[in-house]
């Protein structure tokens, strides 16, 4: 199968898998509380909505970074004490609609984890060689059209590697990290397994636990897998979100912010950010409405909004954003002016 007609196929079963909500319906509504779940953390210690984050990313170059990373996340964890994973649960009940090479990737993805990776190589337009963050071992090369133009050495990535026609190969979501970011998320990855080691110790001394030592690292593993993607998720959208600041003396790196930690901004930092990303916002979205935008099929808002026949693309995108709206008090972003301008009738 050529190259084109594998992604073609890939892509199909993404599609079908971002559109399934299960046989009763049980799966409806968990995507959005996912994304909810992932912002939140953020968005509370700056001092702004989770709408208003989330809107932020959506208007920004990094928005397939952000949905395609929380998707997998979602699609591949088991929620609310489920049985099954989505891809498990679609591949059950859906599977055979799809081709064997987007079978394949389905169950890889499912059974994939997200790792950090450190870049050692690059050929721009074919592969990356990448080795986890902190190891040795002779480095891995991932054949990558796309990412490998503009991943530098040095650099690192949050990704998860699947094996597909017998060679390594990114799955679609992953985050590019400065070296600085990838070595804050490594002593991270170290920080989760060392607190639940502790903690299994202290319970284990306690009697209140007698597993051998083999399923004490499977429990570390596991918590690794639930928290850690989260939270990498977590410090990349600080970090993204800090160096969008309007005040060129802000280093984003100064920012040792952790899901972990408990440690709050002050009330006149978080008013000064509230200001600063109400106003970029709102350039932002004054630029965006004549750009292509792919949640309304690569179009721009302003073309979708003048054309009857694609006018509800728009304005389903637009009540998208002001549902996933969760606002504080006087946090909440008005998009009022967005449906002036286009000249829309809320239904």
């Amino acid at each position: 199968m050529s190259r084109d007609k594998t992604i073609r196929e890939i892509d199909k079963a993404v599609r079908h898998l971002i559109d399934y909500t299960g046989p009763q319906g049980e799966w409806d509504g968990l995507l959005e509380e996912a994304q909810r779940d992932y912002y939140r953390p953020v968005a509370e210690k700056i001092g702004i909505s989770v709408g208003e984050l989330s809107a932020f990313f959506s208007f920004s170059p990094f928005q397939h970074m952000a949905d395609g990373f929380i998707f997998e996340d979602y699609a591949t964890a088991h929620w609310n004490g489920q049985q099954h994973s989505l891809i498990d649960a679609y591949l059950e009940h859906r599977g055979w609609r799809e081709s064997p090479i987007g079978r394949r990737y389905l169950v890889a993805l499912a059974n994939s984890d997200l790792k950090l990776w450190e870049i050692v190589k690059t050929k721009p337009g074919a592969f990356v060689e990448v080795r986890p963050k902190g190891s040795t071992q002779k480095p891995m090369r991932v054949f990558e059209r796309a990412a490998s133009e503009s991943l530098n050495v040095g650099d690192g990535l949050a990704a998860r590697v699947i094996e597909l026609q017998g060679k390594p190969v990114f799955t679609g979501a992953m985050l590019s990290l400065s070296p600085p970011l990838l070595a804050r998320l490594s002593a991270l990855h170290q920080q989760i397994a060392t607190n639940t080691r502790e903690m299994l110790d202290e319970l284990l001394a306690a009697g209140e636990i007698d597993d051998p030592p083999e399923q004490i690292d499977a429990m570390i593993a596991d918590t690794l897998e639930q928290e850690f993607p989260a939270a990498v998720f977590q410090i990349w959208a600080m970090h993204v979100y800090m160096s969008y600041r309007d005040d060129p003396e802000d280093d984003p790196e100064d920012l040792h912010w952790s899901p972990l930690e408990d440690a709050e901004l002050s009330a006149e930092d978080s008013t000064e950010i509230h200001r600063a990303i109400q106003h970029h916002l709102h350039q932002l979205y004054r630029n965006t409405l004549d750009q292509p935008i792919p949640m309304v099929g690569d179009l721009s808002p302003r073309a979708c909004a003048a054309d009857p026949a694609l006018r509800h693309r728009v304005i389903e995108w637009l009540e998208h954003l002001e549902r996933s709206d969760r606002p504080q008090p006087g946090m909440d972003y008005d998009f009022s002016w967005i449906w002036d301008e286009l000249k829309l009738e809320r239904g």
